[in-house]
């Protein structure tokens, strides 16, 4: 018999052919799987409530670099930290007679003085919510008491004094602002008797932000909103017991003003007494007034109305219009009108009765204009008095809005609202215990994360909290007891903050430190320490508290 034997080269190609097969089908299984996950995309946003004093600490960057995995991370553009230096343990209890001054701070801790404040100085912040330019590199800055001097920073140069204003000019929520382009700014220098007045207002003025030249003023004006290309705002006019019956909706172009609306109070013995307006992106305007009625009964006299305004068509619609439970106080900013990017939603807040400055949020649809609630109460707003707790933030790419909520019996959390999505869930972070505070928020420069301070005030236990607003994951970034005086870069990259230290002694009193923290690595460096420690004493206490970056 003969026997055929198959060449031992012809074997090994039907084993590689066996092999080249195998691995064929793991690359087609695997590309199935992947394909099914793109499918599915990114989670959707979930209502999450989470407590900051129950988050996993933070070990790995709080968000990963978008670029190639091991490129590097990119340092710090380079900036210096503009902080207010004085004697005393901290903002709040510096020295009357030796307030100190306004400094420019490198990343090693040198500073360079750019500004003396005056005796007696019990104010230095900055002006409001908006007093950061939108490339960064502008700064404004109230100094003063009830009346005070509002100066203009631009990296290391002496800064600018722009004007004598009452504080309540730098409040916040749209009594300081930038135009988006960052071309010019404005602000409302309000009448000297304003917050305790029926109706805050005062002369419009605005400028250009290259020479900070002034370029337009107007007089009684209770709110207003800048565009790239012009101005809107409300003027108040009164009958001769100095009682605000008509309000004058006006557009300025950049060369002249024109009046686009008349508006009248809901009945005859209705008085304004609180103004907010902003510009849609299709040009109209959305205007929400608050009346004071006292021929109406108690249920009744104080009344809201939504307008929507086409400058246009010189037209003005009421959209809607219900009580308020609450006064519109002219030192509190609980009015409030926000319209989402696409110009869809519209989100306004109304005193609720609380407190002057807490606040029950609503929204209305621009198509139908139906109004539904979002949250009940307790949004708290900005005062002129401040408050513990922080007053609402918008992201930079106008898609969310911050807010901090408490109750009645002192709980308090973060909840992000998607203004695009009003009625969504919430994304929430409680504060911790009852009388911990969400004391500072702040956006990062993309839009995508939430870093807050919560926790405990006054020196004790807090933490600085990293929400990402895709997933609604939120991890500690840091530890510490830190002040809401905090100052986060125009890149994002780093925080600068002012932090508490304390001795062995529990008798001695904690003293301030300023800080530069990682926001990725959560790595931190000590520029400045604010005491002398002496056989375990704490001595000569000062503090060196950050407002802003200033790019250089």
């Amino acid at each position: 018999m003969t026997m055929t034997h198959m060449p031992r080269s012809a074997g090994r190609a039907d084993n590689r052919s066996i092999f080249l097969l195998m691995i064929l089908g793991l690359l087609l299984v695997g590309g199935v799987m992947l394909f099914f996950v793109w499918r599915m995309g990114a989670p959707q946003i979930q209502e999450v409530s989470l407590s900051a004093a129950s988050l996993p600490e933070q070990n790995q960057p709080a968000v990963q670099s978008t670029a190639v995995l091991g490129t590097p991370i990119p340092e710090p553009d380079p900036a210096l930290l503009l902080a207010w230096r004085g004697k005393g343990p901290g903002p709040g209890q510096q020295s009357a007679a030796e307030p100190g001054e306004l400094v420019a701070v490198d990343a090693s801790g040198a500073a360079t003085s750019l500004l003396a404040i005056p005796p007696q100085t019990s104010r230095v912040e900055l002006c409001g919510d908006q007093a950061i330019s939108p490339d960064g590199r502008a700064v404004a800055v109230y100094v003063g008491l009830d009346a005070g001097e509002l100066y203009l920073f631009r990296g290391a140069a002496v800064p600018q004094k722009i004007d004598d204003v009452q504080a309540l000019a730098c409040v916040g929520s749209g009594t300081f602002q930038f135009a988006p382009d960052g071309a010019r700014f404005g602000y409302i220098a309000f009448e000297p008797d304003a917050r305790q007045s029926e109706f805050p207002d005062g002369f419009l003025k605005l400028y250009s932000a290259s020479n900070a030249a002034q370029v337009y003023t107007y007089e009684n004006v209770a709110a207003f909103d800048l565009t790239d290309d012009n101005a809107a705002f409300i003027s108040f006019f009164t009958n001769n017991q100095g009682e605000a019956d008509e309000a004058a909706v006006l557009l300025w172009d950049g060369s002249s003003e024109r009046e686009v609306a008349t508006l009248q109070p809901n009945t005859e013995d209705c008085r304004f007494t609180s103004a907010s307006l902003q510009t849609a992106p299709d040009g109209r305007l959305v205007a929400l007034l608050g009346q004071r009625c006292p021929n109406e009964p108690a249920e009744r006299q104080q009344i809201w109305q939504l307008y929507i305004v086409n400058p246009a068509e010189r037209s003005a619609t009421l959209a809607a219009s219900d009580a308020a439970r609450g006064a519109f106080a002219a030192f509190a900013r609980a009015g409030q009108v926000l319209i989402s990017s696409d110009g869809t939603q519209v989100v306004f807040s109304v005193p609720d009765g609380r407190t002057a400055n807490t606040a029950a949020l609503f929204r209305m649809t621009m198509a139908d204009m139906r109004v539904q609630p979002i949250i009940e109460a307790g949004v708290v707003m900005p005062t002129y008095s401040g408050t513990v707790q922080s007053i609402p933030r918008l992201s930079p790419d106008g898609r969310w809005l911050a807010v901090v909520v408490t109750t009645t019996a002192g709980d308090a959390e973060l909840q992000a609202i998607n203004l695009g999505d009003p009625l969504a869930p919430t994304i929430r972070l409680t504060a911790g215990s009852s009388g911990d505070a969400i004391s500072a928020i702040r956006f990062t420069p993309d839009s995508r994360r939430v870093l807050a301070v919560a926790g405990g005030l006054n020196g004790t236990n807090n933490a600085i909290i990293d929400l990402d607003l895709a997933s609604g994951n939120a991890s500690r970034l840091a530890r510490g007891r830190f002040s809401p005086a905090l100052a986060l870069s125009a890149d994002g990259l780093r925080f600068g903050l002012l932090n508490w230290e304390v001795v062995e002694d529990p008798n001695e009193p904690p003293y301030a430190t300023t800080i530069l923290l990682d926001v990725n690595s959560a790595a931190s460096t000590s520029i400045y320490s604010g005491a002398e420690i002496i056989d375990g004493k704490v001595e000569n206490q000062t503090f060196l508290a950050p407002l802003a970056w200033l790019p250089l």
